[in-house]
């Protein structure tokens, strides 16, 4: 994929630790926009559990509504939006101190995920790959989002 070994390493060796240690639980696994049901401005619903039901963390919920870390004109946007994303579960459903540590790996992972579902769609999977090149380049920014 293009991706240094570098990354890989860092990732296994901090996340695979952490990541045993984080809650898992039911999950959607793509929480967009037309998933998700409104009614008078307000979220009632979600669709698609028939679907997408993985038992994963649940900061990849979280972190795929997000969407790509990859526009670094949007960036300043990008991680407020995501912060006060982090904030507003977080004061309904406490984080864990692990999970808070894992958040800057799980959004790495969804755009693993993004780079390897789209290995059929060219601009899918390249804009996974830059967004992983973007998160490496900001790693320090993303671990202390809360």
């Amino acid at each position: 994929m293009g991706i240094d070994d570098a990354f890989f390493n860092d990732y296994t060796k901090i996340f695979g630790k952490l990541y045993e240690k984080i809650p898992k639980q039911l999950i959607h696994g793509n929480p967009t926009g037309d998933a998700i049901a409104y009614e008078n401005g307000e979220v009632v619903g979600i669709k698609g559990y028939e679907i997408y039901n993985v038992s994963h963390t649940r900061l990849f919920d979280i972190v795929w509504c997000a969407g790509p870390a990859d526009h670094a004109e949007s960036f300043e946007a990008c991680i407020a939006m995501f912060k006060e994303i982090l904030k507003g579960y977080d004061s309904l459903n406490l984080l864990t101190a692990e999970e808070k540590q894992s958040i800057y790996y799980v959004w790495c992972a969804a755009n693993l995920n993004t780079t390897t579902y789209g290995v059929d769609t060219s601009d899918l999977s390249n804009r996974g790959l830059k967004a992983i090149d973007f998160l490496t380049e900001k790693k320090e920014m993303f671990l202390n989002l809360l």
